[in-house]
C-alpha cells in the first residue's frame, strides 16, 4: 500500500462511544500501520476527550470553545489538518471494517478514484445523503467545505453537501454501525432546531444576503462569495498530537 487512507472523527462529549471506536480499529491496525487516524474534540467541558486513552499513532485536535451545534465547523477543521489525498468523514456512530477499509485504500492507490466525487457508502441506499462519506482533500476545498457562518445551527451539512454536485452512490463499500444515535433523540431536539435554523435563514433572506435553494431549503446560496466571508466565523484549534 503506497498511501494511507485517513478516517476523520468528531468528538463530543461522549467517551464510551468514542472508546468503542478506538477498540474497532485497534482489532486489526494496532500501531496505526494500515491507516491514519484524527479525532478532534469539539469543545467537550462535561467530558473532554483524553488524551491517554487515545491510541499513541491518532492525531488529536481540539477545539477550546464550545459552540453548540459545530460537528461541521469540527470537520473544516480536520481537513484543514489532514495531509491524506483521500479521507473517510465519519460520525461517531459509524465505523469501517479492516475489509472495507483496504478495498477504499486500493482503489485510492490504483487510481480508481475520481477526486470531484464524494463517495456514499451502500448503507443509505441509492441517491441518499448522509454526513459520513469519502473525500477528496482538494474537493473538499474545491467546494468550500461547509458553512461556517451557521455555527451553533443543526442541519449545516447540507452547505457542503450541497444539490447538484457529483455523488457517487453506487454503494461499492459500505460502513459499520455501532450506535445507533450518539446523541439520544430527548437531548437533541432535532426538530426545534432545525426549525431554528430555518428561521435564520429566512431571517438572512429578508435581510438581501442570499436566499435558501430552491432545490434544498436545508442550504443557504450567499448573494456573493464577498457577503459569505464577510460573515465568516473563524474557528481555532490546537494539535494535542
Amino acid at each position: 500500500m503506497s498511501s494511507k487512507l485517513r478516517l476523520n472523527y468528531t468528538y463530543y462529549n461522549c467517551p464510551d462511544i468514542f472508546q468503542q471506536i478506538v477498540e474497532w480499529y485497534l482489532g486489526f491496525d494496532p500501531n496505526g500501520d494500515l491507516f491514519d487516524y484524527t479525532v478532534i474534540d469539539d469543545g467537550s467541558h462535561s467530558r473532554p476527550l483524553k488524551a491517554h486513552h487515545v491510541p499513541e499513532h491518532w492525531n488529536i485536535l481540539r477545539i477550546n470553545i464550545d459552540y453548540g451545534w459545530n460537528n461541521e465547523g469540527a470537520r473544516n477543521c480536520l481537513m484543514k489538518f489532514t495531509d491524506n489525498d483521500w479521507n473517510l468523514l465519519l460520525d461517531c456512530d459509524w465505523v469501517v471494517d479492516e475489509k472495507n477499509l483496504k478495498k477504499l485504500a486500493h482503489a485510492a492507490d490504483v487510481e480508481m478514484l475520481d477526486e470531484g466525487v464524494v463517495y456514499m457508502p451502500a448503507n443509505y441506499g441509492p441517491k441518499t445523503m448522509r454526513n459520513s462519506f469519502l473525500v477528496h482533500k482538494d474537493e473538499f476545498k474545491k467546494r468550500g467545505g461547509y458553512d461556517q457562518n451557521f455555527i451553533g445551527y443543526h442541519g449545516v451539512d447540507y452547505s457542503f453537501l450541497r444539490f447538484g454536485l457529483v455523488y457517487d452512490h453506487t454503494g461499492w463499500f459500505e460502513f459499520n454501525r455501532i450506535v445507533d444515535d450518539v446523541v439520544p433523540p430527548a437531548e437533541k431536539e432535532r426538530a426545534e432546531e432545525i426549525e431554528r435554523f430555518h428561521k435564520h435563514m429566512d431571517n438572512l433572506a429578508r435581510l438581501g444576503l442570499g436566499h435558501r435553494n430552491k432545490e434544498d431549503k436545508q442550504d443557504f446560496v450567499w448573494k456573493d462569495e464577498e457577503t459569505k466571508m464577510e460573515l465568516w466565523q473563524d474557528i481555532e484549534y490546537e494539535i494535542i498530537r
